[in-house]
């Protein structure tokens, strides 16, 4: 069962991928007092990386179903 996203949906889970990557960031720097390049995050950057690629696919596939009703 597909659901249709609305555009406050897509909008609203690109804001929490990008506050909660914001968050995480801020964690793993120590608000920046610590180099963001660091091998002992490399779960904490995985799951940066699967936020975002999440977000992209949303977004993409909104902006796909929204394509095909214009047609």
């Amino acid at each position: 069962m597909k659901k249709k996203l609305s555009k406050n949906q897509v909008l609203a889970i690109v804001g929490i991928c990008t506050i909660g990557n914001a968050f995480l960031i801020l964690s793993m720097t120590n608000f920046f007092s610590e180099s963001f390049l660091n091998r002992k995050y490399l779960l904490l950057y995985f799951l940066i990386a699967g936020s975002i690629f999440t977000a992209f696919k949303v977004s993409l596939n909104y902006l796909k179903n929204v394509d095909s009703e214009k047609i």
